[in-house]
This record gives C-alpha cells, sequence and structure tokens, in this order.
C-alpha cells in the first residue's frame, strides 16, 4: 500500500544501543519504492536514522495486529542518533527536559509547526529558540553513493544554534582532509572489517554554504555537531550524510566538492502541482420535502482515486 510521502509512527533502530526509539516519528521515504528513508522525531526535532535497502517490518498492532511492539527499520543504517534533541538548548546542553520521555519540549526551547507537501518532497517546520527553521531532507545518489542531504534554511538568529547531526555508542569522530576539503567522519567500526550490526564503517559528514564564524564540534561522546553562527538575515546551508568506507573517502570529498549551494526551502511551501489530478463527479439528488424536514443527498462518486 501507498501511504503517500510520509508516514507517522512510533520506529525502532537497531543501533545506537541500549535504545534507539524515534516515539514521535515522521518516516520520509527518499525514494519511490521505499528503499532509504529518515525518521524525524517531531518532540525533539531530531533524526533517529537515515538507513537504505528496506523499509520497516510493519510488525505493530496499527498494521498486523501485534501488541507490544515497535515498528522497526529493515536495511542498512547509514547514520543514526540516540534518543535526545537535535539541537542544543541556551546553554548548549542537549539534555532531556522533559519529566518523562513523551510529549513536546517547551516551547520556548524548541517548537514544531508541522510540514509542507511539495509533491512528494516533504519540508518540515519548527523553531530553535528564536529561530524559524524551515528543512528538506532528500537524497544523492551517484557513484556507488548513497547520500542523505538536510537542507535547512534558518531565519535570523541572535545567538549561535548547535546542530547534532549523527553519533555512535562505541566509535569516533574526527576530522579529516582528504582532496582539499575538511569534513567530519564518524568511525562506527575498525578498518578492514566486515559490516556488523548493519553499520558502515564510517559515517562522512559535509556541510555546503555556512556562514563565516560557523564551525564544526566532536564530542567524547562520539557525535558529529555543527555550531552556527548568528546572523541577521535568512541563510541556507546543505549537510551531506553518506556512509562510506576508507578507500571512498577521496571519492566523497570530490563529490562533496562539486555539490551546488542550496536553495530556499520556502520556495517549496507555497504549494505545488495537485497530487489528485482526476476530478470526482458526483449529483445532489433532493428530497421530497413532503415532511416537516427534507433530506438531500449528495450521491457517492462511482470512481474515486
Amino acid at each position: 500500500m501507498d501511504y503517500g510521502p510520509f508516514l507517522s509512527a512510533t520506529l525502532a533502530a537497531p543501533y545506537p544501543k541500549p535504545e534507539n526509539i524515534t516515539n514521535k516519528g515522521i518516516i520520509i521515504p527518499l525514494k519511490p519504492d521505499r528503499s532509504v528513508n529518515v525518521v524525524f522525531d517531531t518532540d525533539l526535532l531530531c533524526y533517529g536514522a537515515g538507513w537504505s535497502g528496506g523499509f520497516m517490518d510493519w510488525n505493530n498492532v496499527a498494521f498486523n495486529g501485534e501488541h507490544e511492539r515497535h515498528l522497526s527499520l529493515v536495511g542498512q543504517l547509514q547514520f543514526q542518533n540516540r534518543t535526545h534533541p537535535g539541537w542544543a538548548d541556551a546553554k548548549g546542553k542537549f539534555d532531556d527536559p522533559r519529566s518523562i520521555p513523551f510529549g513536546p519540549i517547551p516551547r520556548e526551547q524548541w517548537m514544531w509547526n508541522g510540514i509542507y507537501l511539495h509533491e512528494r518532497q516533504v519540508v518540515l517546520s519548527y523553531r530553535v529558540g528564536d529561530c524559524d527553521v524551515l528543512e528538506l531532507p532528500g537524497l544523492i545518489e551517484t557513484d556507488g553513493f548513497t547520500i542523505f542531504t538536510r537542507t535547512i534554511q534558518l531565519g535570523p538568529n541572535s545567538h549561535d544554534l548547535l546542530l547534532q547531526v549523527c553519533e555512535s555508542a562505541s566509535g569516533k569522530s574526527d576530522l579529516v582532509s582528504v582532496a582539499g576539503l575538511k569534513f567530519a567522519v564518524l568511525r562506527t567500526r575498525p578498518a578492514n572489517t566486515q559490516p556488523t550490526e548493519n553499520l558502515p564503517q564510517m559515517t562522512a559528514v559535509n556541510i555546503i554554504g555556512a556562514k563565516e564564524g560557523s564551525a564544526w564540534e566532536m564530542t567524547e561522546e562520539s557525535a558529529i555537531r555543527f555550531r552556527v553562527s548568528p546572523t541577521e538575515k535568512p541563510s541556507v546551508i546543505k549537510i551531506l550524510i553518506a556512509g562510506v568506507s576508507e578507500d571512498r573517502l577521496q571519492a566523497f570529498a570530490k563529490l562533496a566538492l562539486s555539490e551546488k549551494l542550496p536553495h530556499d526551502v520556502d520556495d517549496l511551501t507555497h504549494g505545488g502541482p495537485s497530487r489528485w489530478k482526476q476530478k470526482l463527479i458526483t449529483h445532489g439528488k433532493m428530497g421530497n420535502n413532503d415532511g416537516p424536514y427534507a433530506i438531500d443527498t449528495i450521491t457517492k462518486p462511482p470512481e474515486n482515486p
């Protein structure tokens, strides 16, 4: 069944351990066959995971009647995050301020607004502090790479914004310089080993369009973060995220250097072509008007897409 450009559900991912559950998830397929996907938590404004090679197992009470189970992703993880906020608070912390791990964050800190649809493109709308954010998840497939993209349009912001990109429970994050490009990598397993727990050898991350004063931040918790400098005018950045092996870093760097500057996401928030172009034909049938009230009927259309 085609559930459309997105599906709202709770989704479990196998990593990082001990648990990675996106409770208020929007699952967004980045290809029509649903073989490359991301899940975004609208409470925490954070991507729980991006994966390829499958979709979900459909084991959940809403889909096959099975109780006490979350939906689980199927395929290979390309990047992931623990269940915590995707943006730092005003103190630069990623702590969850909620007393229980359910429900929205206090709106003065972060606020989810909703989504815009433009054909099958899904634009996420939210606010971080005093900064309005529009974000478009996307995909680049070329030269054997599956590259997840985050095109983020930021409104004027009066202070630094710290964004979490991805993390690993046991890996190491670092900055590397390859082919004239400095970018971040998260090593999730040792070199020259076979994939374990459906993880790539490393995750490479590059950012296009960052303003002066913005900077990478690597943490002891094996996370890749990016600090966006304040600005009085709206700005757009584009994040490239790909699972790679050590011998493919140079190819990733060359591809990232060739990627064009991002366009405003706002262009996709004013409506797009009709998703259903068929006309529904129905007819009104008047009542008899022979009593204290009348019943007029709108007949069901015989063909309904």
